[in-house]
């Protein structure tokens, strides 16, 4: 899927290249020197951080759609 669309189509950049997809994810891991699943796992572990933030809409001051610098990193 281009991971932000919604198709479920993991390989799929529907035509977009800017879309993610698995090799987004590979390249990122390989540039890490990690494994595929690890980055995955880290991906889902932060996203899931970042969605409980914006559940209600306002994170840090900032609307949802307000990219924002913090580190989650100290727990």
């Amino acid at each position: 899927m281009c991971y932000n669309c919604g198709c479920k189509m993991p390989n799929n950049l529907h035509g977009v290249r800017q879309n993610i997809i698995n090799s987004t994810f590979r390249k990122a891991a390989k540039s890490m020197n990690m494994s595929f699943e690890d980055s995955l796992k880290n991906i889902r572990d932060l996203i899931e951080i970042e969605l409980a933030e914006h559940e209600h809409g306002d994170v840090h001051g900032h609307s949802i759609d307000h990219d924002h610098e913090h580190d989650h990193s100290r727990g």
